[in-house]
């Protein structure tokens, strides 16, 4: 075989890796924006009374990658946080330091379920997780977020 033969070999397989980085990508979008959104909104009802109303509002599904890193999503709930708890005094809570947004490198995506306030930490450990939601909502999404992120990449190969 020729060199030629390789060097189309090699362009085949990259291309086929940018293809399935893609449909990862889109895959795990539908993943956190679907299921794994539905459930954290489903808990947050069931486990948070609210007093500002940040905590439901702004509990928000994403998918960080090197394409899109969720910082736009992390952003636009940090906003709507900002907006009511400013001179909310129910409470002493605030937005959280938007450098809590999860920076994804090339080779590493995730799927986040977060609120961005500075107490939902607290509010997912104190009195034994009695108003915890976001773990739960995780793990009770991770098989339909799988499936969510896989399927166009079996679709592309085929499967």
């Amino acid at each position: 075989m020729s060199t030629r033969g390789f060097d189309e070999i090699e362009q085949g397989l990259q291309k086929l890796g940018r293809d399935i980085r893609r449909e990862l990508r889109r895959g795990m979008a539908r993943g956190a924006n679907g299921p794994l959104q539905d459930e954290i909104d489903g808990r947050a009802d069931e486990k948070i009374v609210g007093m500002s109303g940040a905590t439901k509002t702004t509990a928000v599904a994403y998918a960080a990658t090197d394409a899109d890193d969720g910082s736009g999503t992390f952003a636009s709930a940090h906003a709507v946080a900002a907006a009511l708890l400013d001179g909310f005094t129910g409470h002493d809570g605030a937005p959280a330091d938007e450098a809590g947004a999860v920076t994804p490198d090339a080779d590493t995506y995730y799927v986040i379920g977060t609120v961005p306030t500075d107490y939902q930490i607290k509010l997912e450990r104190e009195r034994a997780g009695e108003k915890a939601f976001l773990k739960d909502a995780g793990y009770a999404a991770a098989p339909a977020v799988f499936e969510e992120a896989i399927a166009p990449v079996k679709g592309l190969l085929g499967g």
